[in-house]
Parts: C-alpha cells; sequence; structure tokens
C-alpha cells in the first residue's frame, strides 16, 4: 500500500469515528505535499463557511496563517471551524509552539530551519509532530509548531543545536513573535514555463531548472510537478528542494519585445 492510500485510510477513519461518536478527530502535521493529496481525494464537498469529508466538517490548520504543514481537524456537532482555530491559536488545543532560543546569544551559532529539525530528529521526534520552524537567523530564536506529544519532548529534551546551548518553553501558538523573511525579485522571462521562473529567481541554467523539475524536486502548492512547461499561476507557492522556496506573484507587465516582467516573494 503506498503513502497516499495510507492516508486516504486514515483520515476516512479519522471522519468516521468524528461523525458517528460526534467527538474531534485529528491527523498530525501533514506536508504541503500530503495536503495536497488530501484536498484531490474523492469526497469533498465546499460550500460557504464550510467544507466536509465524506459528510463530516473539516478545518486544516497549522497553528498560523500561511502555514506550510497543517493538521486536519474534524468538527463534532458542537465545534465551529471558528471555535477550533481560536483554541488551537491561543493553546487550549492540540496545537502547541515551543520558543527556542540559545542560552547566550553571543557565543551561538548560526542557526537555521536545517539545524532545529536534525537536532529534533536526532532526539528520536516523529516529523508529523512537528509543524512549521520559524528561525530569526539573526538571534538564533525558533518558534516550533508542534503537537501536544512533540512539544512536551521538545520543551523538555532540546537542550543543545550544533554546539549552542538552548533552553526552550512552551507558549501559545499565536505568541510567535518571528516572521518568515523574504526578498522581493524582479525579472523579465519569454513565458511562464516553470523551468524560466527557477532561471530567475536562482540564476541557474535553464538545463539545471529542468533538471530539478523532472528529477521530482520541485512542488507547487504541495503538488509534484514534472513537466518543465508547467505554468504556474498568481500567489502559487513553489518548493525546490535543496534551493528553497517562493511565492510567484504575478505578472506586473511586458517589455518592449514582450518579456514579461515578473514578481517573486523569496523566502531567505
Amino acid at each position: 500500500m503506498d503513502k497516499q492510500q495510507l492516508l486516504s485510510g486514515r483520515v476516512s477513519d479519522l471522519s468516521r469515528q468524528c461523525w458517528n461518536g460526534d467527538y474531534l478527530t485529528h491527523t498530525n502535521f501533514l506536508s504541503a505535499s500530503e495536503l495536497a493529496d488530501f484536498f484531490q481525494m474523492a469526497g469533498h464537498q465546499h460550500s460557504p463557511g464550510l467544507s466536509t469529508f465524506n459528510g463530516t466538517p473539516y478545518v486544516v490548520y497549522g497553528g498560523r496563517s500561511n502555514f506550510d504543514r497543517g493538521i486536519v481537524f474534524f468538527l463534532p456537532s458542537y465545534m465551529t471551524a471558528s471555535q477550533l482555530i481560536s483554541d488551537e491559536a491561543s493553546g487550549q488545543g492540540e496545537i502547541q509552539l515551543v520558543l527556542a532560543e540559545p542560552v547566550n546569544s553571543k557565543y551561538a551559532d548560526p542557526l537555521t530551519h536545517r539545524d532545529y529539525l536534525g537536532a529534533m530528529m536526532n532526539l528520536g521526534i516523529e516529523r508529523n509532530l512537528i509543524g512549521d520552524i520559524l528561525v530569526d537567523s539573526e538571534t538564533g530564536r525558533a518558534c516550533i509548531f508542534c503537537t501536544g506529544e512533540g512539544s512536551r519532548v521538545i520543551a523538555g529534551e532540546l537542550v543543545q543545536v550544533k554546539h549552542t546551548t538552548i533552553k526552550c518553553r512552551i507558549i501559545p501558538p499565536d505568541q510567535c513573535d518571528i516572521a518568515e523573511s523574504t526578498r522581493k525579485i524582479t525579472g523579465t522571462v519569454a513565458s511562464l514555463r516553470l523551468d524560466s521562473i527557477l532561471t530567475t529567481v536562482w540564476n541557474m541554467s535553464r538545463g539545471k531548472a529542468q533538471a530539478l523539475i523532472q528529477g521530482e524536486k520541485v512542488t507547487v502548492n504541495g503538488r509534484l510537478i514534472t513537466s518543465s512547461s508547467f505554468e504556474p499561476g498568481e500567489n502559487d507557492r513553489i518548493s525546490v528542494r535543496g534551493f528553497g522556496k517562493f511565492v510567484f506573484l504575478g505578472v506586473e507587465g511586458s517589455t518592449r519585445k514582450g518579456r514579461l516582467k515578473v514578481i517573486i516573494s523569496l523566502f531567505i
């Protein structure tokens, strides 16, 4: 059984449990690609203010707006989506936030998302217990969104990242004060093909961009894209393994020679 079938079986079981028992059920954190798979499954219905899967209302939330990794919550009859999000954001639900910071920032190593994730993986924490990780590159502080189970392990056992001694405490998710840093990039392309966009963002050759796409290294809104001719839409979120991620903000005009002026927001 492949990963998509396992995920389908899991969310179907959770939706039935919620429907039959009228109590809140949820997944652990799902990656952007897993969330994309979930949204492609049969059984979804959408109406203003309500989404259902196999008849059961649900909401997807990751502890903050514009999350990458999120949890699918199936809602009982006594809970609305807004109530669920309010509870989760205030730390009264499943999602918790661990604030990690160097004990002595003066002597701290430069710390990155990869450094924090690697340190947690070394503790034996499963990836699906961890959501988004936001790191302040100047101070080395990190906001780690995680499940209740994950927060207890991280807060109790994460004491070192690289060579830097770390202290952790659990706070409500809505108290996260670290924002993702972005840099605006503008450029011109002959067309909106995905390989052309990648060459603009990272100043790579078109052949390199095509190799990344064909090598299954590129996702758009969590969906794997293997065609270099794919054209992203406005505000699509694009990730390239080993390079980073960006939001394609769209086209702001064209040059006299007919090339398209594009705007990109690159996460740094």
